[in-house]
């Protein structure tokens, strides 16, 4: 039987988590989330994801991101597969790094109707550490304040960034126009 297509559209959000094969640990030190995190910026910056919120638990990890191009599988595509590599490179290891397919579940975000998913995915992601019971060791409280941050840096950038845009539609006189090409719902 085969498996169900990845669900995909332009301006997207999704839930991305994957766990380590065999639920091994894929994040061994600081070195592995490092190289994660970079890989991550790199197929960002290629595919054009957003990352609203991550988390890097030890065997695996969660994402909240935005695709503007309908681009899922081939932008996790360049994450997995240059990660693997370079993870097996540095243990001197073959195969899989990750436990099957990564699963993806569509957020519906602010503009949808149930604004508050978005949020209740974000602080289930951050949050994920104090439930593993890592908080009471200082590595754990410093991810989560590391989270915690990076939450609030994006809800700061994110609120310039629609004051810009807005600015810049009433400027060219686009007053009225939607925030994504194509959308006829009539919300700004």
């Amino acid at each position: 039987m085969p498996r169900a297509p990845r669900i995909e559209y332009e301006g997207a959000l999704y839930h991305v988590m994957c766990r380590g094969d065999r639920r091994e640990a894929i994040f061994r030190g600081d070195q592995d989330r490092e190289m994660f995190l970079k890989t991550l910026a790199e197929s960002c910056e290629r595919a054009g994801f957003v990352v609203h919120s991550y988390v890097l638990m030890s065997n695996h990890y969660h994402l909240l991101l935005e695709t503007p191009e309908p681009n899922l599988v081939s932008g996790m595509r360049i994450l997995l597969g240059t990660f693997g590599q370079a993870w097996n490179q540095r243990y001197q290891r073959r195969g899989h790094v990750f436990q099957g397919r990564y699963k993806s579940i569509p957020v519906a975000g602010e503009r949808a109707s149930d604004p508050f998913q978005f949020r209740v995915v974000a602080d289930y992601i951050h949050l994920n550490p104090a439930r593993a019971g890592l908080v009471g060791n200082s590595n754990g409280r410093r991810r989560i304040r590391a989270a915690v941050e990076l939450r609030d840096e994006r809800r700061r950038l994110s609120r310039l960034h629609q004051r810009f845009a807005h600015e810049h539609r009433v400027r060219s006189g686009r007053a009225g126009a939607g925030r994504d090409r194509g959308r006829c719902d009539g919300r700004a």
